[in-house]
């Protein structure tokens, strides 16, 4: 559910509605049902919420939805990167990296983060904070070969970045 694209418009647009004025203009758009229950109705008020504001969106594991989910949330998501700041991160996955093609992008690979990877992995299982569920695997043997695994089979991410400058500084 959460990787559905109603539910992905609808969390950025909560984010933003949260920040505005009690008498802003927007809130009877924003009561209409109509708008909150289509992605076309939801873009609209994403639109409408960011215009004339500098606006980040952050979009977390895109490659999480399903093909069929992608195809509905990449064209809004598209258009969105237009009037605003968007950050996609995803794996390099085909769909995704098309529908981006002209954005900025970071490739974080598993070379990039795997010390930082290796000395979480190593502090979960060997010495957990009080907050952490330890992770009881009392053989020695069997805890590097947890954290070897977990480590090698860490695969980076790819970040698109659409960074349009309004001039509202």
């Amino acid at each position: 559910m959460k990787r559905e694209p109603k539910y992905i418009l609808g969390t950025l647009l909560y984010q933003l509605i949260k920040e505005l004025p009690a008498d802003s203009s927007l809130l009877p758009l924003l009561g209409r049902t109509e708008s909150t229950t289509t992605i076309g109705g939801l873009e609209e008020l994403i639109t409408a919420v960011s215009k004339d504001k500098r606006v980040y969106l952050l979009v977390d594991a895109l490659d999480e939805s399903d093909e069929e989910s992608l195809g509905y949330i990449l064209p809004p998501l598209k258009r969105l990167a237009q009037i605003g700041r968007l950050l996609v991160t995803s794996r390099d996955i085909s769909p995704i990296s098309r529908s981006f093609e002209d954005a900025q992008s970071i490739v974080v690979g598993s070379t990039d983060v795997q010390d930082d990877i290796r000395k979480f992995v190593d502090r979960r299982i060997n010495s957990p904070t009080p907050e952490e569920s330890p992770l009881n695997v009392r053989d020695a043997t069997l805890r590097k070969e947890v954290a070897d695994t977990l480590v090698k089979d860490a695969h980076g991410m790819y970040g698109k970045f659409s960074d349009v400058d309004r001039s509202l500084d």
